[in-house]
């Protein structure tokens, strides 16, 4: 009989557990600081492809830098890490930037890993792994190897261990009882997915959301705020020497009409305080707006959809603040930010035992990631 599957991510406790027992292996072996508290932090290596992305108006962005480690405007780059990794049948890779990337305008356009064999993963399965990455921005963004640049979380999805116990559950060929239950069996963290668990998950302690908590589908809904800041620089930065906000951006106050393809950073009305058992992945405000069928979806064309049902952030378990939001858009009228409008929903992992190391420990060089204008990328 058909069972539901849940979407579990392995915590950096249950990512040494998985190295343990030769379900993940990643090459080189991982430094102490690339081990984040639900996340493999990747480096940058270097620049394998590139190519423009389409604007609103259809022409193509020219700007040509003769550096091969430039992030260039209005690109699409191949960014090779420096690591290689060997997985199981279970787990699944999926990659999301780091905040420092994402405030610079940058997203990454699929959330998988894109996988080219790796001569030094000896094991079926063995892989290198390249990021697919957009410089939304006007600035050239300069990269050196070893720059930690994007996240790693690794998820599996499983039935509940009630179900894998029903002898007339119903699995694939190439899965088995016995894989599931060792994957669950590794410290992990499970998607809520119902609007009753997450009041009960806040009411409990274990996260809350100030000023309010708004919930839309089994998901944290964030809203924007007052202010906001645009980015006024066409020239090079360099990722390496941590700028501040304030070289690059211009305040502003909210209403402001983006023009396509302008760049922008807006605080959202709330605060999130997560605990160790807390964390959050953001998907693009996009997300359950229906404009595929609709008249102003057509005029869009292959525009702003190339925005929809992007992951667009992951905040750690342990975090407590404000953060920022960079919504964007292509589309060639440009878009209105209003204050209270959505910037982005949450999906929220609950994990049970808590992280071994939550955001702002020792040794995770974790910075302040709300983008205000005297903080660091």
């Amino acid at each position: 009989m058909p069972h539901k599957f849940q979407r579990n991510l392995l915590t950096d406790r249950g990512i040494r557990e998985a190295e343990t027992a030769g379900m993940l292996r990643l090459d080189p072996e991982l430094e102490g600081k690339q081990r984040q508290p639900a996340s493999i932090d990747l480096k940058f290596d270097r620049i394998m492809d590139d190519e423009p992305v389409y604007i609103a108006n259809g022409k193509f962005n020219e700007h040509i830098s003769d550096l091969d480690d430039v992030l260039k405007p209005k690109y699409e780059s191949d960014v090779k890490t420096t690591n290689s990794i060997v997985l199981d049948d279970l787990l699944m890779p999926f990659v999301e930037l780091r905040s420092s990337m994402r405030r610079l305008g940058c997203y990454n356009l699929i959330p998988w890993i894109s996988a080219t064999y790796a001569s030094n993963a000896k094991n079926i399965g063995g892989y290198g792994m390249a990021i697919e990455i957009v410089n939304y921005s006007d600035m050239g963004i300069k990269l050196r190897k070893g720059d930690r640049i994007a996240q790693l979380m690794l998820f599996f999805d499983s039935p509940s261990r009630e179900a894998l116990d029903d002898p007339n559950i119903y699995l694939t060929p190439n899965a088995s009882k016995e894989g599931y239950k060792r994957h669950l069996d590794i410290d992990h963290g499970y998607e809520v997915t119902s609007n009753s668990e997450l009041r009960s998950l806040s009411s409990n302690g274990y996260f809350s959301v100030e000023p309010n908590l708004s919930i839309y589908k089994g998901l944290v809904a964030v809203h924007a705020g007052k202010r906001a800041r645009v980015l006024k620089y066409s020239g090079f930065v360099d990722f390496s020497s941590k700028p501040k906000m304030s070289e690059f951006y211009e305040e502003v106050e909210l209403p402001y009409r983006m023009k396509p393809g302008e760049l922008i950073d807006v605080d959202t009305v709330e605060s999130l305080h997560l605990s160790k058992h807390i964390g959050i992945v953001f998907h693009s405000e996009y997300l359950f707006k229906s404009f595929f069928a609709n008249r102003r979806a057509i005029e869009m064309g292959k525009s702003d959809s190339l925005l929809a049902l992007k992951w667009d952030g992951w905040i750690d378990p342990g975090y407590s603040g404000g953060f920022s939001r960079q919504p964007k858009t292509y589309y060639r009228d440009g878009k209105t930010i209003k204050p209270g409008d959505v910037l982005g929903y949450g999906s929220v992992f609950f994990f049970p035992e808590g992280v071994e190391r939550p955001y702002g420990s020792d040794g995770l060089e974790s910075h302040y990631q709300n983008g205000a204008p005297d903080s660091h990328i």
